[in-house]
């Protein structure tokens, strides 16, 4: 368990260092800056990223340089982003866009409450949105459109249980400790409990919400007793034999380590409510952690997926409205007026589908092709070309070798 966090206040010379080297970025053509305090953001020995040590008179300073310049965007993800984000801290993200001048883009509005209560939660967030629009200081909230995906073994373990302590133990464990841990009633026992209690404490480490069991299905397994549980759902397998998820999802691992799990956030409330939800106007649609947690889920082919669910079949948006939303409007509010829209003068950034197969394709564990090291990577169908400055960089999936990119800055 990681030590609590301990914020102190930079001293004031820190904070004109600080101040003078956002001042510097922002001459030299920055979009502005980005910060976090959420408690899912720790680093790779398990510490807060720096930012989470910051202040908020801080970023009051730092984003009073960006309304010196009036352009880019600020985008802030507040403590309270895992489990919705708080009445204080949508003051603040208001107090923010008002003191840049410029779009504040934040996530997470929902939060927990987001499976709980999904209504409840949006109307609340809807009526924050439109506060914000009225004080003449617009709040973003990047949406998720897809649901939260992946497969995961025991034997190979997985980052998603990092918001229950004992659970991410078992996961990072060696193969024998992970056996003898499944096998000991104590140990069993104590694991119940901590699924059914998984840490709310930022001070205590991770808040990552673990998969949960109603949407977590067994997606195959080598082991003869395990194959009446293959392509069922662990939530309802519990149900039927009345006993605790935890213990059939264990029970099968312990049968075989290699047991594929595979957990999936969507429900038919939750693709109800999306609907509605991504046609609010300050709505962004799509989030990907690109760079980030490749061994379980970065949500890099959310677009293929917006464009194959939400506009084919769905029908939310007419498809030029659909690109647009993925394209001029993120544009617009990150203050990129050359990017975004096809016309003439303007970057030849051009992405070539097939609107009848676009699609996800295939989402699994693979190898990097760039740095060849292995990652959860997507790789879809119907696209024919992806072209940078009017240059075919990608073409049939194969890269071209072209490198006509060039660093982007706001207008």
């Amino acid at each position: 368990m990681p030590a609590a966090t301990v914020v102190t206040p930079c001293s004031d010379d820190e904070l004109a260092q600080i101040s003078a080297i956002v001042d510097q970025a922002m001459r030299d053509g920055a979009l502005g800056w980005s910060s976090s305090h959420a408690p899912t953001h720790l680093d790779m020995a398990d510490r807060p990223v720096p930012s989470r040590l910051s202040t908020i008179d801080e970023l009051r300073a730092l984003a009073e340089i960006v309304g010196r310049y009036g352009r880019g965007s600020i985008a802030y993800a507040p403590q309270s982003a895992v489990q919705g984000i708080s009445p204080e801290d949508r003051d603040l993200l208001i107090e923010l866009a008002s003191i840049g001048g410029v779009p504040v883009i934040t996530q997470g509005l929902g939060g927990r409450s987001k499976v709980d209560a999904p209504t409840k939660a949006w109307i609340e967030s809807r009526d924050f949105l439109d506060r914000s629009a009225a004080a003449g200081a617009p709040v973003y909230s990047l949406l998720m459109t897809r649901p939260l995906n992946g497969p995961f073994t025991l034997a190979g373990g997985t980052t998603r249980y990092e918001g229950v302590p004992l659970w991410n133990e078992l996961m990072h464990a060696s193969p024998d400790e992970k056996r003898r841990r499944v096998a000991d009633p104590e140990q069993r026992a104590a694991l119940r409990d901590a699924i059914d209690h998984p840490n709310l404490d930022p001070a205590k480490g991770s808040t990552l919400p673990p998969p949960f069991f109603a949407s977590m299905r067994v997606s195959s397994s080598a082991a003869p007793e395990n194959q009446r549980y293959v392509g069922g759902v662990i939530g309802a397998i519990a149900a039927q034999e009345g006993r605790h998820p935890a213990d059939v999802m264990l029970d099968v691992a312990a049968a075989d380590l290699d047991a594929v799990f595979h957990w999936a956030n969507e429900t038919p409330e939750w693709r109800e409510l999306l609907k509605q939800v991504q046609l609010h106007p300050q709505m962004i649609a799509g989030v990907s952690d690109g760079g980030a947690h490749l061994d379980r889920d970065d949500g890099s082919e959310w677009s293929t997926h917006f464009l194959a669910t939400w506009w084919r079949e769905e029908q939310v948006w007419r498809l030029e409205e659909a690109i647009r939303r993925m394209t001029a409007l993120p544009a617009a509010i990150l203050g990129l007026n050359d990017r975004g829209l096809l016309h003439v003068g303007l970057a030849g950034d051009v992405f070539i589908f097939d609107p009848v197969k676009v699609d996800v394709g295939t989402c699994k564990a693979d190898r990097d092709v760039v740095l060849g090291v292995e990652r959860f990577r997507a790789v879809p169908v119907g696209i024919e070309a992806t072209i940078v400055n009017g240059e075919v960089v990608v073409e049939h999936g194969e890269r071209t070798g072209a490198l006509p990119g060039q660093v982007v800055r706001p207008g």
